[in-house]
């Protein structure tokens, strides 16, 4: 089985109870649907286990931000225009074949998925801190003469 991590990032298991919770799940019914028995969807929650890609592909389908889940930082992808969006998304897919011809091997179905939630959150992220310091910029200067 592969796993991301050797070590939990810090509140994993708490984010993974809280996105469960927000889903209306038992862990019982979200380890049904993420392919795992309840008892390794409570050690993933007590942080005990690490869980594989293929169990993070599975839970980004039933609706997990992945990104909150394993950063602590929510990402409003809807707050970028749709032509900003596919963009980014283009780009996500630029570099996830660059990656894979660097290494010579291809991603499996799971790990592609995953991964291009995780740069996508990030791209979009940057954007709109970029977005965001722009008007800051733009504020200070036309408020404070900076």
């Amino acid at each position: 089985m592969l796993t991301l991590f050797e070590k939990l990032p810090d509140g994993f298991g708490k984010r993974l109870k809280s996105e469960r919770k927000r889903l209306g799940l038992t862990q019982t019914d979200f380890g049904d649907k993420a392919g795992v028995q309840r008892f390794t969807q409570y050690q993933y929650e007590a942080e005990v286990n690490s869980p594989s890609v293929r169990y993070l592909a599975s839970i980004l389908e039933i609706g997990v931000d992945l990104t909150f889940l394993l950063f602590g930082v929510r990402v409003d992808h809807m707050a970028l225009p749709s032509k900003e969006m596919q963009m980014i998304e283009r780009k996500v897919f630029d570099l996830l074949d660059q990656n894979e011809k660097t290494l010579g091997e291809s991603l499996t179905p799971e790990k592609r998925y995953v991964m291009f939630d995780l740069i996508r959150s990030h791209l979009v992220q940057s954007k709109l801190n970029e977005s965001t310091n722009q008007l800051s910029a733009s504020y200070l200067e036309k408020n404070h003469g900076r």
